[in-house]
């Protein structure tokens, strides 16, 4: 909705399999006034849309590496295009069932150990809503950890591991199912493709389960130098996400 809104697509077939998602995205659709400009479809896009030649742009929006076989995924989305139409993706691109590299693993517990305390309080513990405000909030943490409160404010444990296949599995049958084959097979059919790799070790595997005990503002030092390793961790070819932006040629 914001390409519409931003004038880059005039109109999207959006396809989704849960009645929920789909009711919230004809309330967003209502909220900007794109009710004639979106057509939401309950159901499997592959099989709904088989025509060749159908579209002349498809999104792929964090939403390929949910598919169970990327190679049927993009397969069907080079031909459903027309010639010179566009393909484009930001999605996770990294190990599959989330199965970290060892390097991965090895950046990420370095910088996840070098974190003051403060910062690994767990943001989601049922005992954080006892403390009002943010100010009063980080008080009580201070105070909990000069007088070893951690039962009190759980800690968020320092060490990283990769999570087992079969417990992927069970939390979601779909979580990046084939995640780490959808480069390979966008650069198959798109051989032409601007593939932009944008990191993700150090903002994704270390601060996504902490990134609310970090301020903006008041950490945009801390924020900046993690940012840099996270380079460093993308030039070495390790990354969780890309895009890519290709044309289907004639």
């Amino acid at each position: 909705m914001n390409l519409i809104r931003k004038g880059l697509v005039t109109h999207f077939d959006l396809y989704e399999l849960a009645e929920a998602r789909i009711e919230r995205g004809r309330e967003l659709a209502h909220k900007y006034g794109l009710e004639d400009q979106v057509t939401f479809n309950q159901g499997n896009a592959f099989e709904a849309v088989t025509q060749p030649g159908s579209y002349d742009f498809v999104h792929w929006n964090n939403s390929l590496h949910h598919m169970m076989n990327v190679e049927d995924a993009v397969a069907w989305s080079h031909r459903i295009l027309i010639a010179g139409g566009m393909f484009y993706m930001d999605d996770f691109i990294g190990p599959s069932r989330f199965q970290w590299t060892d390097r991965m693993l090895m950046v990420a517990n370095r910088v996840r150990s070098a974190l003051p305390v403060k910062y690994l309080i767990n943001p989601y513990a049922t005992q954080v809503n006892e403390v009002q405000g943010w100010k009063g909030y980080m008080k009580g943490v201070l105070r909990s950890i000069k007088r070893k409160l951690s039962a009190k404010y759980p800690l968020i444990g320092r060490e990283i591991k990769r999570p087992s296949v079969e417990s992927m599995i069970e939390m979601d049958p779909s979580e990046a199912a084939d995640s780490a084959n959808i480069l390979h097979q966008v650069k198959r059919f798109f051989p032409n493709a601007q593939i932009t790799l944008t990191g993700g070790v150090i903002y994704h595997l270390v601060l996504n389960d902490i990134l609310a005990n970090i301020d903006e503002r008041t950490d945009r030092h801390l924020l900046d130098l993690l940012m840099i390793i996270d380079d460093l961790c993308s030039d070495l070819g390790e990354n969780h996400y890309a895009t890519a932006l290709a044309i289907k040629e004639k």
